[in-house]
């Protein structure tokens, strides 16, 4: 369970949604899974890392949207209000994961809006959605490119100025 958590939190952007792969769509279920990890381990780390760059009123959303499986919510609500003060140091978590298992790995430069976040995946997991080499860039607060496969086919998303980027780098 701590590794499934530990894929989700990494795998979100600094934006604070996670990145979209296999049939999956950009959303804030890694920081329901933050939560998630908090009630079952007691553990602030994941909201810790989280909380640097989702705003405070953004947790509060996910909490109210899953109420439902806190127990405790005075003590949730009480940890909450003291977690930006137990916030030291530069990283929480590690800044690189690797999920052997799915063929993936996530890496960042830090735990914070402006950081630069990339997403790899070999497609060896034996999962139907593979994501052959698939790649998600994430960098100063917005996505910059992902490619993933969707129905067979490969999906390029560059965003903006990238786009023209990656034309004229084609030329």
């Amino acid at each position: 369970m701590k590794l499934a958590l530990e894929y989700s939190v990494h795998a979100m952007r600094p934006t604070g949604q996670c990145a979209p792969w296999g049939d999956s769509e950009s959303d804030r279920s890694s920081i329901a899974a933050a939560i998630y990890g908090y009630l079952a381990f007691e553990d602030t780390r994941w909201l810790q890392a989280i909380y640097r760059f989702v705003p405070f009123e953004v947790v509060m959303e996910v909490t109210h949207e899953n109420i439902w499986v806190i127990s405790e919510v005075d003590e949730y609500l009480e940890m909450l209000g003291c977690l930006e003060q137990e916030i030291q140091g530069d990283n929480i978590l590690a800044v690189a994961n690797w999920q052997r298992e799915n063929g993936q790995v996530m890496i960042r430069t830090e735990w914070s809006e402006q950081a630069l976040s990339v997403m790899f995946g070999s497609g060896v997991s034996g999962s139907s959605h593979e994501d052959s080499m698939g790649f998600d860039l994430t960098a100063y607060g917005r996505p910059w490119l992902w490619i993933r496969e969707e129905s067979g086919m490969r999906r390029y998303q560059p965003p903006g100025i990238m786009s023209l980027l990656l034309t004229v780098i084609r030329l």
